[in-house]
């Protein structure tokens, strides 16, 4: 028949055997499919190298500005094999860590010291510092500029030295340091000699791959050189109340639309980690403002896109350094032609140890520096004029700057009793009610009214202490007549003059109801 459709038997029934076939391969996954696009892959920081040279051995260890804390790497190879073995070190300071503290040492003949700290030549980086005292000297050996350490390390031996054998531990370093002065390690020109702060050139240890500069220092000796974190240019770098973090995107998987990054303190638990930006994809770099000096903070960085957010980075930590935070919790205390402020330190000193505090009696106008030195609570302000108010500040210094100003402290200095905060219950005729003063002294207090002691109320002895001390007696007026309160209050301390008070005029109520 024309138009009629033919239908082969067998086709048909081989296409009904296969359909169920299909269907089952794509319910188990058995046909290949497209990958699915997921959230981005963590992103990481770059590697910040060590790559050091000594002739003919060394330790580092990582720390803060008072100290070693940390055994970070402990040479075991003989000099001419250094280069390649140390180039693969990784700098990353853990919480609180804000120093790098390199102890190189010499087995005999020339001893040089010359490499790199993060592609930065150790010659001229700067804040970099070398030990060149201690007090007490106890085992160190004085040759300037330095000071020899070796003797705090037992045992020590020049021939393991000069095999790259001789360990130096964590205890023994924290020991040579514990009273070090140390001076500056940044270059200042070049000479035969290598003594800091000039370099040479003519070196054993430091030709290429180094840049041929080295320190020269005394034969069969330890010495020590410390560089500042905050020099060496690392992924996460501290600077004054900030941290910049600079993160590589994924090397691979589904591209991130943007990033997040997050901060804590770093010893806060992780639940603590906060957002500070969602820098879109273009940006792999960020500074976190708004941090305290000297206070270690954890950061993290994890990739986002239309999928969702993606890993977290390994956690990387940094130290803002610059000028103390301030003191706080202010007291003043009065005292002849000058005043003792007792106060709180700033919860940190900045990443340098606070040398000296500073007071403003102008509210920040100008700052004198305590001399001599104090820095410690409490500390006296001198030369104040008795009888006048003063608003007293307080700041930290250290050898990065002056710190941030304290909240202000009122005070009226000299040897005078000052009574306040006269208070007094609602004073009825016949019912008693109590009279309450403050002093700055304790003594003893006698309260009038019209002319003449209340009775009860003669010569009563103050309670409390500094700055706490009241003196309270109980009164029943005999008269509803309008009245002021006079008080005397003579000092224990005869050093203290009497002073007097009078209230306001107090309203005094008739007394309501059956007697």
């Amino acid at each position: 028949m024309k138009g009629a459709v033919r239908i082969n038997l067998g086709e048909f029934t081989r296409f009904f055997r296969v359909v169920p076939l299909l269907l089952l391969a794509l319910l188990f996954g058995y046909l290949p499919v497209a990958n699915a696009a997921t959230v981005p892959l963590a992103p990481s920081f770059q590697k910040a190298t060590l790559q050091i040279v000594v002739d003919n051995d060394f330790a580092v260890f990582m720390g803060d500005a008072s100290g070693a804390t940390r055994l970070f790497y402990q040479n075991d190879v003989a000099w001419m094999t250094q280069a390649s073995t140390a180039a693969a070190l990784d700098i990353a300071p853990l919480s609180g860590e804000s120093y790098i503290y390199i102890a190189v040492m010499g087995g005999g003949g020339g001893e040089d010291y010359g490499g790199y700290l993060n592609g930065v030549d150790v010659v001229s980086l700067p804040g970099a510092q070398v030990a060149s005292g201690r007090s007490p000297l106890g085992s160190g050996v004085l040759s300037s500029p330095y000071i020899k350490l070796e003797g705090f390390v037992s045992g020590y031996s020049a021939s393991n030295a000069a095999a790259g054998t001789q360990d130096v531990t964590l205890a023994q370093m924290q020991s040579a340091l514990t009273g070090i002065t140390w001076s500056s390690a940044v270059a200042t020109g070049t000479d035969s000699t290598g003594n800091v702060p000039n370099y040479k050139t003519s070196t054993v240890c430091c030709t290429s791959p180094l840049s041929g500069k080295a320190w020269n220092f005394p034969t069969n000796s330890l010495v020590v050189f410390r560089y500042p974190l905050s020099s060496l240019g690392l992924p996460v770098k501290g600077g004054n109340s900030q941290v910049t973090v600079d993160w590589n995107a994924p090397a691979s998987g589904d591209a991130p639309t943007g990033y997040i990054l997050q901060y804590k303190k770093s010893s806060d638990p992780d639940t603590a980690f906060a957002t500070f930006s969602t820098p879109a994809a273009a940006t792999t770099i960020d500074t976190v403002t708004g941090l305290t000096n000297g206070i270690s903070y954890t950061f993290r960085v994890a990739g986002t896109n239309t999928y969702g957010t993606g890993a977290y980075s390994e956690t990387r930590t940094a130290t803002p350094t610059g000028p103390p935070p301030a003191p706080t919790n202010l007291v003043s205390t009065p005292l002849a032609s000058s005043a003792q402020i007792t106060f709180t330190d700033p919860i940190s000193d900045g990443g340098s140890t606070i040398t000296n505090f500073e007071y403003s009696t102008n509210g920040g106008s100008t700052w004198t520096a305590f001399s001599p030195v104090d820095t410690s609570s409490p500390a006296t302000v001198p030369g104040l004029t008795d009888g006048q108010t003063y608003q007293i500040l307080l700041r930290a210094i250290n050898a990065l700057g002056n710190g941030t100003s304290s909240a202000s402290v009122s005070v009226i200095p000299g040897l005078v009793t000052r009574i306040s905060n006269f208070s007094a219950s609602t004073p009825t005729k016949g019912v008693r009610a109590n009279i309450t003063i403050s002093v700055n002294i304790a003594g003893k207090a006698t309260f009038s009214i019209y002319g003449k002691k209340i009775p009860g109320c003669i010569k009563v002895a103050t309670q409390g202490s500094s700055p706490s001390i009241t003196a309270t007696c109980a009164w029943k007026p005999a008269t509803s007549k309008p009245g002021t309160v006079v008080v005397l209050v003579t000092p224990a301390d005869n050093s203290y003059s009497a002073s007097t008070y009078t209230s306001g005029q107090l309203q005094i109520a008739r007394r309501s109801g059956n007697r």
